[in-house]
C-alpha cells in the first residue's frame, strides 16, 4: 500500500492484530452484529469430563515440566527467547529449557485431545444431534481418527477433514456433509475460510487457547441462514486441567450465554 497509494483497498477481519500501517476505521461490536442479523445468537456449553488414573498422571508429569522450565527460565517469552534470565546471553542451559518446554508442551496437548471420557461425551453429544450436521474440532489428526472409531462403534457416520487429505478428497467430503453423513471431524483446515452457514452445532474436543482460533472456531458457527436463531458449541473439557477456562474465556470473547453441562 505504501509503495501504491493510489490503490483503494479495504480489509476485513473478524481478528485484527493491532494495526501498525493503518488505522481501524469501524469496529462492530458483536451485540450490535447480533441486533443487526449479521451473527446469529450463540450459547456456549462447558462439558467437564474427568481424566483416568494414567491419564491424569501422565498430565501432572508434563505440567510439572511446564512449570519447571518456566520458573527457571523466567516466563514463557524469555524461554523462547534462548537468553539466560541470570546472564543476559544465548546459553545452552537455556536453549534445553526451550526444547524441554516446547516438547512437553505439545505433548501435553496431544494427550489432552485424546483423553477417553472426552470420546463418550462426543458420541453422546452427537447421538443427541443425530439429524443435524455438526463441526468437531481437535488438535491431532490421531484424535479425529479415533474419534471416528468411536462413532463408528455406536453407529454413527462420520469423516475426517485434516491435510492428509486430497483437495478433491476434501471438496467430495464438505459436499456430502449433511447429507449422507452429519458428523464432520477436523483440526485446522475447518477454523478460517470455510462458508456452511447452515451448520449450527459445534464440538470442541481440544484447542489451542489463542483468542484467534477460539474465535475463528465460532465463527463457523455463527453465520446468519434462514431458520436459524441460534448456534450452540460444546466445550469439552478435562477438570482441573489447564483447559478449565477455555469455555469461559470463549464466552467473554462472543459475549455468548454460557451454561454447563454435565
Amino acid at each position: 500500500l505504501e509503495s501504491n497509494p493510489s490503490i483503494k483497498a479495504l480489509g476485513l477481519s473478524a481478528t485484527p492484530r493491532e494495526n501498525k500501517i493503518l488505522p481501524t476505521i469501524y469496529k462492530m461490536e458483536m451485540d450490535v452484529a447480533k441486533e443487526g442479523g449479521f451473527v446469529s445468537q450463540l450459547t456456549i456449553a462447558g462439558v467437564p469430563v474427568s481424566l483416568n488414573e494414567l491419564e491424569q498422571d501422565s498430565y501432572n508429569k508434563l505440567s510439572n515440566v511446564i512449570s519447571s522450565n518456566l520458573q527457571q527460565g523466567g516466563g514463557w517469552s524469555q524461554v523462547m527467547s534462548g537468553i539466560d534470565p541470570f546472564t543476559q546471553s544465548y546459553s545452552n542451559r537455556q536453549i534445553s529449557r526451550k526444547y524441554a518446554l516446547l516438547r512437553a508442551t505439545v505433548q501435553r496437548k496431544l494427550l489432552m485431545s485424546k483423553i477417553l471420557s472426552k470420546f463418550e461425551k462426543l458420541c453422546e453429544l452427537c447421538e443427541r444431534y443425530k439429524d443435524e450436521p455438526i463441526m468437531v474440532f481437535s488438535e491431532s489428526i490421531d484424535a479425529i481418527e479415533m474419534a471416528r472409531e468411536y462413532l463408528k462403534a455406536r453407529g454413527i457416520e462420520a469423516h475426517t477433514y485434516h491435510s492428509g487429505k486430497g483437495t478433491d478428497d476434501r471438496s467430495e467430503i464438505l459436499r456430502f456433509w449433511g447429507h449422507s453423513f452429519n458428523v464432520l471431524l477436523s483440526v485446522r483446515c475447518l477454523d478460517e475460510g470455510i462458508d456452511i452457514p447452515e451448520v449450527a452445532v459445534g464440538i470442541v474436543m481440544a484447542s489451542g487457547r489463542s483468542e484467534k482460533q477460539l474465535i475463528q472456531r465460532t465463527g463457523r458457527l455463527i453465520r446468519p441462514y434462514k431458520g436459524k436463531s441460534m448456534a450452540k458449541m460444546y466445550v469439552i473439557y478435562g477438570k482441573d486441567t489447564n483447559e478449565k477456562n477455555i469455555p469461559e474465556k470463549l464466552t467473554s470473547l462472543t459475549n455468548a450465554k454460557y451454561v454447563e453441562v454435565n
